[in-house]
């Protein structure tokens, strides 16, 4: 998990490792993300076959107020 409000100083490194892991990357940009933040988190998801959202407080509530609960 990857938490931040700017820029990562060196995301390409994140990259190559995680895809050598074959790890994929999903993030979540919470609120205000500075302009490289927004893209360095779009750039870890898409090259590792990941995914990323840009969510307000608000809509993470919608979206845990639908979800199905854990058994």
């Amino acid at each position: 998990m990857i938490i931040t409000k700017r820029a990562l100083e060196n995301p390409e490194s994140i990259i190559e490792k995680a895809s050598k892991a074959s790890i994929r990357i999903y993030s979540i940009g919470l609120e205000y993300l500075q302009d490289g933040a927004l893209q360095v988190m779009k750039t870890l998801a898409n090259k590792t076959g990941g995914d990323f959202r840009h969510l307000t407080a608000s809509e993470i509530m919608d979206w845990i107020d639908q979800v199905e609960p854990l058994p």
